[in-house]
């Protein structure tokens, strides 16, 4: 129920029209984001105006084919060979038995290589930039845990916002500085989730555009963890063509299944 609310306010991003939708598609026995297939242009206009329901409409073959031809390479991710490693293009299915623990494994390995006991918040952020493939360095930058300001030359940094580590785990790090435009703007943050407020914050004080190679873990921050929903366009960087979703088909299948895993 929680993808599909989350679906909702992404297509309607007025709070009435979206807990009306959710009535209305409640009314008619949607009770999951995959029931929204099986839907048909007449049966909104009880509770939807005319152009409100082609909206929704319009959204629905994309979230339907997203869901299906995704799923056997988001599974990919978690699927393990006889040893238990990663098996590069090996697949399982999505609603296996053991794919829950497959998860949990491949989420162990990663925080395991980044140290225990550390920022919750800074782990997670990891498993995103993992799952969505995106680039850490684009992130985060790591630096000696002695570093000030003066000590880091302009080149380490990248243009867009990022959290700047001092020390060599950010699960463990004790300071965090935040940098934009090749500048730090601040030297002294005592939290991975303060830095992390503070660099994603600076993509709309000043009006940044996500990078590509950040797009999907940004986005899956803005929608699911800030619940920042505009009604259409992205913060992504935009690239030779546009974009065929307004919602990124990975960020809308991976609130899927924790919705599903929850």
């Amino acid at each position: 129920m929680d993808a599909l609310l989350t679906f909702i306010e992404t297509v309607f991003p007025n709070p009435l029209t979206s807990k009306l939708a959710i009535e209305g598609l409640n009314s008619l026995g949607v009770e999951t984001i995959d029931d929204l297939q099986f839907l048909k242009d007449d049966d909104l206009g009880g509770f939807l105006r005319p152009i409100e329901a082609r909206k929704l409409i319009a959204q629905i073959p994309n979230i339907a084919s997203t869901l299906q031809n995704t799923a056997n390479d988001l599974s990919a991710e978690y699927t393990s060979d006889a040893s238990g490693s990663p098996a590069p293009g090996c697949s399982i299915s999505p609603s296996s038995s053991s794919s829950g623990r497959q998860r949990a494994s491949r989420a162990g390995r990663i925080l395991t290589k980044y140290g225990a006991g550390g920022d919750h918040v800074c782990g997670a952020v990891m498993l995103l930039l993992t799952h969505f493939k995106n680039d850490q360095d684009h992130f985060l930058v790591m630096v000696e845990d002695t570093s000030v300001p003066s000590d880091i030359c302009s080149e380490q940094l990248p243009a867009t916002p990022c959290i700047v580590v001092c020390g060599e785990n950010p699960l463990t790090a004790s300071v965090y500085m935040v940098a934009v435009d090749q500048m730090i703007v601040n030297d002294h943050l005592l939290s991975f989730t303060e830095a992390l407020y503070l660099m994603f914050s600076l993509y709309y004080i000043l009006n940044i555009s996500y990078p590509v190679e950040l797009g999907a873990t940004l986005e899956f921050l803005q929608r699911c963890i800030f619940r920042i929903n505009p009604h259409k366009g992205s913060k992504v960087e935009k690239r030779e063509k546009k974009r065929a979703y307004s919602v990124n088909p990975r960020v809308l299948s991976l609130t899927s299944k924790i919705a599903a895993f929850d």
